[in-house]
């Protein structure tokens, strides 16, 4: 499993807001810390088969090696109108329209996540 926290540079900014002072959290390099674990991880574990929950041309070039060089099938889960253009001719498992499996996926109750007293 990869996780986010690892995948990036951590920065935090103050900002004021409505005289209150909040703390926005900059995520940066994400993209470049999922492709170092997608490709670590195919590199162990051969997969064939990579759903990628994101559309931009930032996944295009490691996808393209996975799906010329070691014959990976790739899906694309999110919204087909803004899917990368330079991702499209990789997507042989097509693009899964997220608003159509919205229903199934959704959080409904919070308390679930809540660990127990």
């Amino acid at each position: 499993m990869v996780l986010l926290e690892d995948c990036f540079d951590d920065q935090r900014q103050r900002i004021m807001h409505n005289g209150k002072t909040l703390i926005r959290r900059i995520q940066k390099g994400v993209d470049v810390g999922l492709v170092m674990h997608m490709v670590d991880s195919h590199r162990r574990k051969r997969w064939k088969n990579l759903v990628l929950a994101a559309s931009d041309a930032d996944f295009a070039e490691p996808v393209q090696r996975l799906v010329k060089f070691d014959d990976v099938t790739l899906s694309i889960l999110g919204i087909p109108k803004k899917v990368s253009q330079t991702l499209r001719p990789y997507t042989s498992g097509g693009v899964i329209d997220l608003r159509q499996i919205k229903d199934r996926i959704e959080r409904r109750d919070a308390a679930v996540l809540r660990p127990s007293s």
